[in-house]
């Protein structure tokens, strides 16, 4: 990932979420670009018309525990019975203070940085 990008990444971060643009780690950025970025690559390559919908497409959010209790009621959504996986998730939701499990089921939402800020992108 170029300097442009992760300035471009930055700036989002800071406009839309009033993230610092000091709360970045290189291990932020090579999370997103290996997470995230493949999206939109073209034989390993990424052209203006596909970064500009990246960053367009790149969401952030700093509260974990809104991410989980959204990632909750899709799951409600699609689970309409009481299985299992329905009271694991209400449980996780009620647990906040168990950040690792938190972050585990939360990188299939999208990733955890490092900087505790869940990345996205909105592909659909």
């Amino acid at each position: 990932m170029d300097n442009e990008l992760k300035e471009l990444i930055k700036e989002k971060g800071l406009k839309e979420k009033g993230i610092s643009k000091e709360n970045w780690s290189d291990n932020d950025f090579k999370d997103i670009e290996l997470q995230l970025l493949g999206f939109y690559e073209v034989d390993g390559k990424l052209d203006e018309e596909f970064r500009n919908d990246f960053i367009n497409d790149l969401q952030f959010e700093t509260d974990k525990y809104k991410v989980l209790s959204e990632y909750y009621q899709n799951a409600q959504n699609i689970i309409k019975d009481n299985s299992i996986i329905n009271f694991m998730i209400q449980d996780f939701v009620n647990l906040k203070s168990v950040d690792n499990l938190i972050n585990v089921i939360l990188d299939g939402y999208g990733i955890v940085l490092e900087n505790n800020i869940v990345a996205s992108v909105d592909i659909i």
